[in-house]
């Protein structure tokens, strides 16, 4: 079960690598005065969305490795 091992490895380092990625320095965060909220192009708002895009990426991967780690042992018990 070679495999499953390397993928909970692979899975792991994925998803460390996009929490990491995720909690880096946001730019500085505008006030907006007018009732509209922030414009579209707003840097702040921006970076808040890809760090959660990374969040759900970050969260799957680590689903799987738990799911790879889950399924060698669940393997390992079934064969004795």
């Amino acid at each position: 079960m070679n495999w499953l091992d390397f993928g909970a490895a692979l899975f792991g380092i994925a998803a460390a690598f996009l929490w990491f990625r995720s909690a880096l320095a946001f730019p500085v965060m505008r006030t907006y005065w007018d009732l509209d909220g922030p414009p579209p192009d707003d840097h702040f708002g921006l970076a808040l969305a890809r760090a959660a895009e990374m969040n759900r990426w970050a969260a799957l991967a680590t689903g799987l490795s738990v799911f790879c780690v889950a399924l060698k042992q669940a393997i390992d018990w079934w064969q004795g």
